[in-house]
């Protein structure tokens, strides 16, 4: 499980991982129409976007293995995050968001 650049992945799972982003933006973005999150610092919509979303994705993972490859899962997750602090920097870039 240590493939991690998207551009040494398939064309499939580009796509795949493409509309996985999309889908976590697109909540967000529809986040912020309900008041009670638009009522929260800026801090905690941050972090309730992360727990839930960790969260989900964690449990997602999990229900296809056996609890014995948990683990594994935690270390790629974790492996993961400045690869996807890179990618996202890059994108807002080229956005010209920052």
């Amino acid at each position: 499980m240590q493939k991690l650049p998207i551009e040494t992945r398939s064309l499939e799972w580009q796509a795949m991982e493409q509309t996985f982003r999309k889908q976590v933006i697109g909540m967000a973005s529809d986040a912020l129409k309900v008041t009670i999150y638009r009522d929260l610092s800026k801090s905690e919509q941050i972090e309730a976007l992360i727990a839930g979303v960790m969260t989900g994705m964690m449990c997602a993972c999990f229900s296809a293995l056996k609890p014995e490859n948990y683990p594994t899962i935690e270390e790629y997750v974790t492996h993961c995050v400045p690869v996807a602090r890179s990618n996202a920097e890059e994108l807002l870039r080229r956005a010209g968001s920052h």
